[in-house]
């Protein structure tokens, strides 16, 4: 689901969806500043999940939600 700058996606499993991608089940919740994702299964252990913004190693904490903040790509002017 998008609105606006921010997207939520629901990862039933492994996948990619508007660009960002997770290698298990996981709730992602991506603003331009943040990203919040958190395991729906309570497990251990560690995933991924890779956004434009590059490659994130999330713990399987209990359920609790992981955050980090983003850097906001950049645009550069094209040189003349």
């Amino acid at each position: 689901m998008q609105s606006g700058n921010t997207t939520g996606i629901v990862f039933w499993n492994a996948g990619k969806v508007a660009g960002i991608e997770s290698d298990s089940t996981a709730i992602v919740y991506l603003t331009p500043t943040d990203l919040y994702v958190t395991d729906p299964t309570s497990s251990t252990g560690t995933f991924t999940i890779t956004t434009p913004n590059g490659k994130y190693s999330v713990t399987r904490n209990g359920g609790r939600t992981f955050h980090a903040k983003l850097n906001p790509s950049r645009r550069r002017a094209a040189r003349r």
